[in-house]
């Protein structure tokens, strides 16, 4: 199979699935708030909360990358 053909499929899978994929935490694994509805309820606790298996992305601020920065500090 070739990779984009792979690619079809996997992501044909993940269609109609909600969940969360990747999230942002510190430097302690606490989830950071990146202002979207799904990661709202885990905010400020430990990543183990998280259901699923998502990826982490540690150390990132998720307002800095996205440019909200200044909406953020209000």
């Amino acid at each position: 199979m070739s990779l984009p053909h792979r690619l079809k499929y996997l992501e044909r899978g993940r269609q109609g699935k909600t969940g969360i994929w990747l999230f942002c935490v510190d430097e302690a694994g606490i989830v950071l708030d990146d202002d979207s509805a799904a990661i709202r309820p885990f905010v400020r606790k430990h990543h183990s909360a998280v259901p699923g298996n998502p990826k982490l992305i540690v150390g990132v601020d998720p307002h800095e990358v996205l440019g909200r920065r200044d909406a953020a500090e209000r």
